[in-house]
């Protein structure tokens, strides 16, 4: 007996946004902003409209299954071109002390309600808490 393989051409942009929502559901959302940011307009309109994938956002090396290469450029690309676009509806924020500087000042959190600040030097957390980054940014 003979067996015919079906080929299914069913590309990925194709899927409703249902589907595309319930896929989403079961993947990190590092790795759904990082991946699909840029890649089409229905894939932007996806991610950077819904809030469930930016509202809780971790940065700290535990959270990125990368190289020390990979997770450099990783960080400049979330940074400069992902992270303004969701940096409003981000509620909760955990970030490693040698970027932490970098994404507080360049950026607005008007939703941000928890911020983990991990290995952060004393004189960073004094300036966070004295305002001076903050006030920096606003001048």
């Amino acid at each position: 007996m003979n067996k015919q393989k079906m080929s299914m051409n069913c590309p990925f942009a194709d899927l409703p946004v249902e589907l595309l929502f319930h896929i989403f559901k079961n993947l990190n959302n590092i790795d759904i902003l990082y991946s699909l940011s840029g890649v089409n307009q229905k894939f932007d309109m996806i991610i950077f409209c819904d809030r469930r994938l930016s509202e809780y956002i971790d940065l700290t090396m535990d959270s990125l299954n990368e190289t020390s290469h990979s997770r450099t450029n990783f960080l400049h690309r979330f940074i400069s071109t992902i992270l303004p676009k969701i940096c409003t509806q981000i509620e909760c924020f955990r970030i490693p002390g040698h970027i932490s500087e970098k994404i507080i000042e360049n950026n607005s959190y008007i939703n941000l309600h928890k911020l983990d600040l991990i290995n952060v030097s004393y004189s960073l957390i004094s300036r966070i808490f004295n305002g001076i980054l903050i006030s920096q940014r606003e001048n």
